[in-house]
Order: C-alpha cells, then structure tokens, then sequence
C-alpha cells in the first residue's frame, strides 16, 4: 500500500510517502520459477525491500550507495554543498545548500535560537529577525551520538544524482533486467571523469542515476495528478540517520529513542518544477528537550519559503 499527501506551492510540488511494498512483483510476461515444496523463489531486488538497514521507506543511503556525510564540526551549523545546477524553490532558484543535523536543507545560515528553531511567517519578526528558506523534514534541535553503542550507525548522509544526459551521454546504457542499481564503474574512477565539470565524490552521473531517477518518476506518477509532464534531471538525497533529541542522555539513545528520515528532492534541467519525497522510518522524539510533562523546542515538518514568502507546516 502506498500513502501520498500531496500539495502545489508555486513551481515546487511535494510528496510525503509512507509505506511502499515490500518488493516489486516480477512482470507477467516472466516466466515463473519451478519451485520445490519447502523452498523459497528467487526474488529481484529494486532497493525498495525489507532490508534491516534501510528498511521499506527509505531509498539506500549510506557510503555503499555512495553518499558523504556531513563533518562531525558542521553538523550543527550545517554545511554547504554545490548542487552543480538550479534547484527551484518557492520562486528562487539555488545551486548550493546548507544540511544540518537538526533536520532541514535550508538556502542561508540558520542562527541558534536556543531551544526552539523559529522560521516562517507566524514565528518571525522578518526583517528584524532573520527568515531562512528550507525544507524541513523533521525541524527541531538534535544531535549524533558520538560514541554509539557498538553497531549503531549514525549520521546525516547526502548525495547529489545527475542524470547523463547533462553531459551529453545515452540513458540506461545495458541496464539489466529488473534495473537493479549494481555497483557501477563510478566507485574506481574520479568523479571529475564520471561526471564533466564536478569534482566532489558525491555528486553521481552514471546508469544506475538514470534508474534511480526514473524510479523517483514512477513514484511521483503513482501518487501526483499531472507529474507524468515532469522528467527528473537530478535529484538531491539526504538521510538523517539515527539521531537523538539534543537534550537526552546515554540511557534514552541506548533505550532507541532515536530518528531515521530523509528527503529526495527532484528537479528538471530547466528548473522550471521540483518536488519532494519525503520518508520515514522512525520517529523516536517529538521535541528537543524532554523534561517530565513539558516538552520544548516541538519537532514539525515544514516547507519554508523564507523572508515571509509562506510555510507550509
């Protein structure tokens, strides 16, 4: 079963996703596999099963499916990084964007504000003080453990797909069946060779972008009216993986009271359109700060387009 809510503001459309099967059935035009009584068929792997790292919302994330993650000094200030392209947003366009663990993409610093981070019009006494524009999966003040139990993976993770034809190269070049995302030859070669004019290691521009660019169009045409016009270019992906409330100790992190979610943001070569997907895995908190019944700095997903041009909560 899939969940969509979804919404238009301007030229940006977003998506919020919730659960998505577990696996993809094998087309009927395949031939079924003899299976013996007791024995298991041979499933196809999409990258959107049951996998205990993953899980069945997210996309695969993390250094095997070639993402950085953000330095351990910025994850509170946030730290920025070229996009290589215009990504629209409630009427601007931008080439670069901050990341923080404290779980928004924002387009200017976000100043501490102490327990509670305020944007949007209602929050605001813009100019006086400051209105950022992000998208907000998740806002409120968290951290990343920094010595996790053994087997705890944490962090904020991201990684930019471009699609080949930016550069001038054919699309799904010897795809396998299924389109499964392989290890492709962009791991073992410079990322100034893979993709022309980019020399970070996370931007990717190889077959396995097209495909996971065509998945996120799929899902997009699955749950939007009208986004069968729209053709992804590039798409910006950010994990924020295991986090905890800013203010929790030892014994919550260990007890689980943690956060697992991400945002895909998508966009055409023009930038005339973007979209959302947002995911989640689990939500362990719902403040930054807990202290028996009271609750301060409330998490809240939000779309916030910046110096009181509308949120969307």
């Amino acid at each position: 079963m899939k969940l969509f809510g979804g919404f238009i503001l301007i030229s940006l459309s977003f998506i919020v996703c919730g659960q998505r099967p577990a696996q993809n059935p094998v087309p009927a035009s395949q031939p079924r596999q003899a299976v013996n009584p007791g024995q298991d068929a041979g499933q196809i792997y999409t990258g959107l099963g049951t996998s205990p790292v993953y899980g069945v919302n997210l996309v695969p994330f993390g250094p095997e499916a070639g993402d950085q993650k953000v330095h351990p000094g910025m994850l509170t200030s946030g730290q920025t990084i070229n996009m290589h392209m215009f990504f629209p947003f409630y009427g601007g366009l931008y080439n670069y964007s901050v990341l923080s663990v404290n779980g928004y993409i924002a387009f200017a610093t976000v100043l501490d504000q102490g327990p509670t981070i305020n944007v949007g019009v209602e929050s605001t006494n813009w100019p006086q003080q400051q209105d950022p524009a992000m998208i907000a999966p998740y806002l409120c003040k968290q951290q990343i453990a920094q010595n996790p139990s053994p087997g705890l993976r944490t962090g904020v993770y991201y990684r930019l797909i471009l699609r080949q034809s930016l550069f001038g190269r054919g699309t799904n070049t010897n795809m396998p069946y299924g389109g499964t995302m392989q290890q492709s030859s962009f791991f073992g070669q410079p990322a100034s060779k893979a993709c022309p004019s980019t020399s970070e290691s996370y931007v990717h521009c190889d077959r396995n972008s097209d495909y996971f660019l065509d998945e996120m169009m799929r899902w997009l045409q699955e749950g939007v009216a009208g986004a069968a016009a729209f053709r992804a270019d590039a798409a910006l992906v950010v994990t924020w993986y295991n986090t905890a409330s800013a203010v929790v100790g030892r014994s919550d992190i260990d007890a689980g009271q943690l956060s697992t979610y991400q945002a895909i943001w998508l966009t055409d070569q023009p930038g005339r359109l973007s979209y959302v997907i947002l995911n989640y895995d689990k939500l362990g908190f719902d403040a930054a700060d807990f202290r028996m019944n009271s609750r301060s700095g409330r998490c809240q997903a939000l779309f916030n387009g910046g110096n009181h041009t509308g949120t969307v909560p």
